[in-house]
């Protein structure tokens, strides 16, 4: 009786927690999205000969004391590859991607509604099953992750707006410190024409996003650059070790970075500054107070009041938190 009893109480508790908290797999993408999990799963095998490709090229030196222990975090997890429901993983939750609970992530989708309209944006709020992530709007079946990249490109959009420019015209985004990849996909799924796309990483994080990345848009899209002689190949997702900043064969049309420049070292940064933006006429960053951490991570304020353009305070769950558009 009493053992009948534990199990009825596990059963109830279980069926609270997912009324609670809803994930990919408990919902309609089992059927919609399950072609992105057959080839995230086929692509498993190779992902410890990729990465050990990619850790080559020796990236230490560009790397805060922080983010070196990060990846060595990031390197035990993917042991043998990158997990299925790694979004889950304490050290993604703790430094790629928060889960904030309803009061904090609604007002991002109510602003992401009003800048892009709701039509536009349900096809990019839609989530896969890669990662099992947290579904927070069952309507739209997206995540938190997915709305925070959606809501930092849409404000970004409704910038050039302003200024009478259009996201069309950015046929080139670098990006320093892609995460898993979420920004890059989310950007990539704007528009006709896929742009040609460009991430630095740590080996570590360029394998993480290939893995990701290849298995959302196709392997034939996404190009790892091993070597800092491989042309990058245009309309794909170039991944390329941040060994690599100093090729000078790269040009933008705008550079991009959510946190991870200002999460980088005076190496990594002055290789960013020295490649003048990489000449890319448009920037967006959002970056964080400085702290023991890192300790440069508002050097870029002083940058945005000689340049121009918009800085400003993030709000809601980014409060104390600054983004740079020009």
């Amino acid at each position: 009786m009493t053992n009948r009893n534990s199990i009825t109480f596990t059963s109830l508790l279980g069926d609270i927690i997912r009324h609670f908290l809803t994930y990919a797999k408990d919902t309609e993408l089992v059927q919609s999205r399950h072609e992105d999990l057959e080839r995230f799963r086929s692509l498993a095998p190779r992902f410890q000969n990729v990465y050990s490709n990619f850790a080559q090229n020796d990236c230490s030196p560009f790397l805060v004391d922080a983010w070196k222990r990060f990846n060595d975090d990031f390197v035990a997890m993917c042991d043998p590859s990158l997990p299925e429901n790694f979004l889950h993983h304490p050290i993604v939750l703790h430094t790629l991607t928060g889960n904030p609970v309803r009061p904090l992530w609604k007002p991002f989708l109510a602003e992401i509604f009003q800048m892009l309209g709701e039509t536009n944006s349900a096809p990019l709020l839609k989530e896969t099953l890669i990662g099992n992530p947290r579904i927070c709007e069952k309507e739209f079946l997206t995540s938190p992750g997915r709305i925070t990249h959606l809501w930092m490109l849409a404000s970004y959009i409704d910038y050039l707006s302003s200024q009478g420019k259009s996201q069309q015209s950015l046929d080139t985004i670098i990006e320093f410190g892609g995460g898993f990849g979420g920004l890059a996909h989310v950007w990539s799924q704007l528009g006709q024409r896929r742009p040609t796309y460009v991430i630095f990483d740590s080996p570590i994080m360029c394998a993480i996003q290939w893995q990701y990345l290849s298995a959302l848009n196709g392997e034939d899209l996404v190009t790892p650059i091993f070597d800092s002689k491989q042309p990058l190949v245009s309309g794909t997702i170039n991944l390329l070790p941040v060994s690599m900043l100093s090729r000078r064969d790269l040009s933008g049309d705008v550079f991009v970075s959510t946190w991870a420049l200002s999460e980088s070292n005076d190496l990594a940064q002055q290789a960013v500054i020295d490649a003048n933006w990489f000449s890319a006429p448009h920037i967006l960053l959002a970056f964080q107070r400085s702290s023991q951490s890192f300790p440069l991570a508002e050097r870029f304020k002083s940058m945005a009041a000689e340049r121009g353009g918009l800085l400003k305070e993030m709000p809601y769950y980014f409060a104390n938190n600054f983004s740079y558009f020009v």
